[in-house]
């Protein structure tokens, strides 16, 4: 194993082993705070049967995600109709600039309708 993995496994047990010998040095009930090793032999097999189901669940749906967004990127790269289809979809989660704002201020006299389109129009247009 390199450092980048060995270091924070070191710190987080490093954080535990202080853990314990804080509770168990300063006497804290374990209502209060309970130390890691009380923690661990509480927790129930089943409990840790759901964890790994739910985990395998999480890692097999980013699997499809990722699998999808590939061919997605694919299709996006490889077909300019595609592209130009579905670029503006990413697009309008995105907050809206200060200039869209800026076209809407009350001296240019415009009713708060075409300030609606001219926001929608400058979102799916940006290049």
């Amino acid at each position: 194993m390199n450092r980048a993995v060995l270091t924070p496994i070191a710190f987080i047990l490093g954080l535990m082993v202080a853990w314990q010998a804080l509770v168990a040095g300063f006497g804290i009930p374990e209502y209060l705070l309970p130390s890691p090793s009380i923690i661990i032999a509480t927790v129930e097999r089943s409990l840790l049967v759901e964890i790994a189901y739910t985990a395998g669940e999480a890692l097999c749906g980013f699997l499809i995600a990722s699998a999808l967004a590939f061919v997605a990127a694919v299709l996006f790269v490889r077909f300019r109709t595609v592209e130009q289809g579905l670029f503006p979809l990413p697009q309008l989660p995105r907050p809206t600039s200060t200039t869209c704002f800026a076209r809407c201020e009350p001296s240019r006299r415009r009713s708060s309708v075409s300030c609606g389109c001219l926001i929608a129009f400058r979102i799916s247009s940006r290049r």
